[in-house]
């Protein structure tokens, strides 16, 4: 979500909402009698840099899956967690090419933990090389059961 309107109307919904995560920027402007032209150019700048947004928001939410204990990382952590059928969204690095210490038959263990959590439902994001360093390359979060 991109929020437009004048500087004072953002600063106050900022500093009120609690949804900064959906959030991907504010777009200082007169716009209440602009019409679409207006907010495309508004807009454009933004939609240019989208892939930095997103890896932004992928960032954002990796960082609350793994406050709230429902992140895993690195080969084998994700590997695991998607065996169990407990993936939701798998973020793996852009040309990754890492062979598979579990299963001596499989060429690439990213590719596995792909089809695997594709299978089971999940979504998978990919971001630039070395985004997740913190992560060792790859992460999954997982669904959040109530128990």
């Amino acid at each position: 979500v991109f929020v437009l309107g004048e500087t004072e109307v953002l600063e106050h919904i900022s500093r009120l909402t609690s949804h900064h995560d959906h959030i991907v920027g504010f777009i200082a402007g007169t716009f209440h009698k602009a019409g679409g032209q207006a907010f495309l150019a508004a807009l454009l700048p933004e939609l240019e840099n989208w892939e930095q947004h997103t890896t932004c928001i992928l960032l954002q939410r990796l960082q609350k899956a793994k406050k709230g204990g429902h992140l895993s990382f690195g080969f084998r952590e994700v590997w695991k967690a998607a065996t169990h059928r407990r993936g939701q969204l798998l973020v793996v690095e852009e040309d990754g090419d890492y062979p598979s210490p579990l299963n001596a038959q499989a060429t690439n263990l990213i590719n596995d933990a792909i089809e695997k959590v594709l299978d089971d439902g999940a979504e998978v994001e990919f971001v630039a090389p070395g985004v997740l360093k913190e992560y060792r390359g790859i992460a999954l979060i997982e669904h959040h059961h109530l128990h």
